[in-house]
């Protein structure tokens, strides 16, 4: 007899046996008998053909009349078979198989394009998106895309690719006739369902975005199976962030600062043991570190072979262990905050200043001051764009331009907006004609050391990871650490005390972290980071109270 956790399975040794009571209570067993095999008290596993069991298990279901009699009538089951069949207290016959339209087996390809009047008008733009909107006639934002796929949507002959996954039904309960929608989620959970194009025997799509999401707000892209009610497949995320084109070749010196923006990606570096004797990788350590990309930088791909050290791609999606610029960096946020970009003219060097603080100047004057003195007020802002072909560190660019922040009567930092600009201070109403929008505080902070353990039992400490957060994101998730280390919330009088949050961000629920995926940053101001490639020129003689480095667009949360 086989006891097993849930259910009681008796293995019928031969076919001449019977089924009969046991006088330990309630269990059953098979005893040698002349007459024909039965389960009397039990159900009979048909499938098995040689157990009964006290409830038919999961995956199999009690069978009906039709079903009962349908096995008494197949000629090629044994009159053994169906004698126990017709004595049993039941019939286990296997539930039917359901065919179900696969999840996870369909890829969006990064390099997708969103174009309006022949221009490209999304931030996170592949490098052909300008000659593939070049010959799209759409006069509204429209996204432009290809999927990949997987051995199971190929190798299904109802399927085939993202047109069949799409629209072709499948041997199940579903009423409906199937159809995909490309759900746009924003960073609140709101979601749209908005319908997408798809071509016969083809992998490629495309759905009209504008009037259906905004602009200059991040949303995640997913194609889903929407059309039958019940079924929801998924394909894989991306992300994408609408941008109004330029009108014009030119840029116009009296409007407002031209702006970008920053993405944010993750890349691991892993520490390994080989093994002599099979020569395979076993990885004892992971640590995760940030990098920071503008929008018109072009991907700096991995040298080849790093992957076992270091990688920045989903190698398992795209099958392809070698990096390369197509393929989408890991844990991507196009958005993560926003600079004034390097090629506006006004940022030209004249002299020890910039031709926009010659424009402030002059504003100011505008404003009833008789010779305001000549200010710098932006610098360049320095980051690291992705690990060095050593993997040991970084290749650092100048990501865009920031401005110092200012310093108010009671000796506390802020970033203008719009009450300054609208204020009766000279200096800030002229910097609200020139910059145009709201500013907001950009700041730095560390993370914890790594530390890994060698193939020898040595340990080695490898340097922080830092990230950069925009103010509207920081103050959603920072804290104070106060008695028992229970995170306290920041108040206007605290804001100089040592300041913290986890990362990645979770604005539901910032104060309690996640293990195994979040980790304590500490905000740090620049002359305490290491600087490993990330510097500025922002004047480090100012000390902001709460720390923050310097101020750039506001970026809508």
């Amino acid at each position: 007899m086989k006891i097993f956790t849930s259910l009681t399975f008796i293995t019928i040794a031969a076919l001449l046996t019977s089924c009969v009571p046991d006088s330990s209570g309630g269990r059953q067993k098979f005893t040698s008998s002349a007459s024909a095999t039965t389960c009397t008290e039990s159900f009979f596993l048909y499938t098995d053909g040689t157990s009964c069991a006290t409830t038919c298990p999961t995956g199999t279901h009690e069978g009906t009349s039709d079903e009962v009699a349908a096995i008494l009538a197949d000629a090629t089951v044994s009159d053994e078979i169906k004698e126990i069949v017709q004595t049993s207290k039941g019939v286990c016959i296997d539930d039917p198989t359901i065919e179900s339209r696969p999840s996870g087996e369909i890829y969006i390809n990064s390099d997708f394009c969103v174009c309006k009047n022949a221009k490209v008008a999304s931030v996170n733009a592949s490098t052909s998106c300008t000659s593939t909107c070049a010959e799209k006639n759409v006069t509204v934002a429209t996204i432009f895309g290809s999927v990949s796929v997987s051995s199971v949507i190929s190798g299904n002959e109802n399927l085939k690719n993202l047109h069949g996954w799409c629209n072709n039904d499948l041997d199940n309960e579903a009423q409906n006739p199937a159809s995909c929608s490309l759900v746009a989620t924003d960073m609140n959970g709101a979601s749209a369902n908005i319908n997408i194009t798809t071509s016969a025997n083809s992998n490629s799509f495309s759905a009209t975005l504008e009037g259906n999401i905004s602009f200059d707000k991040t949303y995640k892209l997913q194609i889903v199976e929407t059309g039958t009610g019940v079924e929801n497949a998924t394909t894989s995320i991306e992300q994408v962030r609408l941008l109004e084109p330029e009108t014009d070749d030119g840029l116009d010196l009296d409007g407002n600062l031209r702006i970008k923006l920053v993405g944010q990606y993750t890349c691991f570096f892993r520490t390994i043991q080989t093994d002599n004797n099979t020569n395979d990788d076993y990885y004892l350590g992971t640590a995760r570190y940030h990098f920071y990309l503008p929008s018109d930088a072009s991907i700096t791909p991995l040298s080849p072979g790093l992957y076992s050290t270091i990688f920045c791609h989903d190698y398992v999606k795209e099958q392809d262990t070698n990096d390369k610029a197509k393929y989408s960096r890991l844990e991507f946020i196009p958005d993560q905050y926003a600079l004034w970009d390097t090629l506006d003219p006004r940022f030209i060097k004249s002299g020890n200043n910039l031709s926009v603080d010659f424009l402030i100047q002059e504003k100011i004057e505008q404003f009833g001051v008789s010779d305001p003195p000549l200010k710098s007020y932006f610098s360049e802002l320095n980051g690291c764009t992705s690990p060095d072909s050593s993997g040991s560190g970084c290749i650092s660019q100048v990501l865009g331009i920031a401005m110092s922040p200012f310093i108010d009567s009671k000796g506390k930092s802020f970033c203008p907006g719009t009450d300054e600009y609208l204020g009766t201070n000279p200096e800030m109403r002229a910097l609200g004609e020139i910059i145009g929008v709201p500013t907001e505080g950009i700041y730095y902070a560390e993370g914890p050391r790594e530390v890994q353990t060698l193939p020898d039992g040595s340990q080695q400490e490898l340097s922080n990871d830092v990230i950069m957060v925009r103010e509207g994101v920081l103050k959603k998730i920072w804290f104070h650490l106060g008695n028992n280390g229970v995170p306290v919330t920041p108040t206007e009088q605290t804001e100089n005390q040592a300041t913290y949050f986890y990362w990645p961000a979770d604005f539901a629920s910032p104060y309690v972290q996640k293990k195994g995926y979040q980790k304590l940053y500490t905000v740090k101001r620049i002359g305490e980071l290491l600087n490993q490639g990330r510097t500025t020129e922002i004047p480090t003689s100012l000390t902001p109270h709460d720390r923050k480095a310097a101020c750039v667009p506001a970026s809508s949360d």
